[in-house]
């Protein structure tokens, strides 16, 4: 996907609850507080173009988030 194609309405919908749900689980380990899950993130659903389970470099599994910018994110908002 470029940067300048759309993302389809059931993707969006689809990602925004994964982001929803990584979110609560987040501050719940980290203890951060953040009134929105883009805040808590830095980016919003319309932003990603792809999920991940594993990051180059890093031993962990988990869900990484990669971005239009070609920023990956974790699920506590790490690049």
């Amino acid at each position: 996907m470029t940067g300048g194609e759309l993302v389809s309405v059931p993707r969006l919908v689809v990602l925004d609850l994964i982001m929803e749900r990584l979110f609560i689980a987040g501050m719940m380990v980290t203890g951060l507080r953040a009134e929105t899950k883009e805040e808590f993130f830095g980016f919003c659903s319309d932003d990603i173009v792809g999920l991940h389970q594993r990051k180059q470099g890093v031993p962990d599994v988990g869900v990484y988030f990669r971005l239009r910018d070609g920023r990956v994110i974790d699920t506590f908002g790490r690049a």
